[in-house]
C-alpha cells in the first residue's frame, strides 16, 4: 500500500496502462479527462480500478486529479490472493459480478 500525492491536473491512471493496482480517493476528486460531465467523477473514499484488475484489463479512460488529491495505492494482489482462497462457487460468483461491472 502506497500513497499518490496529486496536485491539480495531475494525472492518476492512464488510459491503456496495465490495470495492476486499484485506488482508493482518500482526499479530494478524480475526473475522466476525456469528458465534462462530473457523473464519472471518483470522491472521498470511492475506489477507481478494482474491476480492471479483476478482469485483467487495461485501464479504459485518464483519470486526473480535479484537485489536490491523495490516492491509496493498492496492489492487485490484495484481492487475487484473497479471491483464490475462497471457495469455488464464491469465486463463480464473484467473477459473475465483476464481469456485470463496467471497467473503467
Amino acid at each position: 500500500m502506497e500513497q499518490l500525492h496529486l496536485y491539480k491536473g495531475e494525472v492518476a491512471v492512464v488510459a491503456g496502462t496495465e490495470a495492476d493496482h486499484f485506488f482508493l480517493v482518500r482526499h479530494g476528486r478524480l475526473t475522466r479527462a476525456d469528458l465534462d460531465s462530473r457523473e464519472e467523477d471518483y470522491a472521498e473514499n470511492e475506489m477507481l480500478g478494482v474491476t480492471n484488475v479483476l478482469r485483467r484489463q487495461a485501464y479504459r479512460h485518464t483519470y486526473i486529479a480535479l484537485l489536490t488529491t491523495t490516492l491509496v495505492k493498492l496492489d492487485q494482489s490484495i484481492i487475487t490472493t484473497r479471491l483464490t482462497e475462497q471457495p469455488e462457487q464464491f469465486q463463480a460468483l464473484f467473477g459473475y459480478l465483476a464481469n456485470q461491472l463496467d471497467g473503467s
